[in-house]
């Protein structure tokens, strides 16, 4: 009992130290996110904002479908973005292929960087 006793002062010392050192690693890891939202926003483009401010209050979306090459072009910039945040890993999308018909169903999903950027910028709360 006595040895016990004079134990628990150093498990609480112990279990202090370990609470600073779980405390700092979130800290980095927090700060690590937060440079990581600041560093993908900077290189970001006007029409990557347009689809931030454009999607950024829904979890997931398609991208445009084209049915004639004036929708084609009009889209360029909207198709340069979604790759541009997929590179960024602000997006990451979801793919359903049927290899009989050679049809796929996709849906782009905000990262937790992307909803973390979406809301640095106010998009979002």
């Amino acid at each position: 009992m006595l040895a016990e006793h004079r134990l628990r002062p150093k498990r609480k010392d112990e279990q202090r130290k370990l609470s600073k050192v779980i405390e700092q690693a979130i800290r980095d890891r927090l700060k690590c996110e937060h440079q990581a939202v600041k560093e993908a926003i900077s290189v970001l483009d006007q029409h990557c904002l347009e689809v931030m401010v454009t999607f950024g209050q829904r979890d997931s979306f398609s991208g445009p479908v084209t049915r004639n090459m004036g929708e084609a072009l009009s889209y360029q910039g909207m198709l340069h973005a979604l790759a541009r945040m997929l590179e960024l890993r602000l997006l990451r999308c979801d793919v359903n292929y049927n290899p009989t018909t050679s049809t796929g169903q996709y849906a782009y999903h905000w990262t937790h960087l992307g909803r973390l950027a979406v809301q640095q910028l106010g998009i979002i709360k």
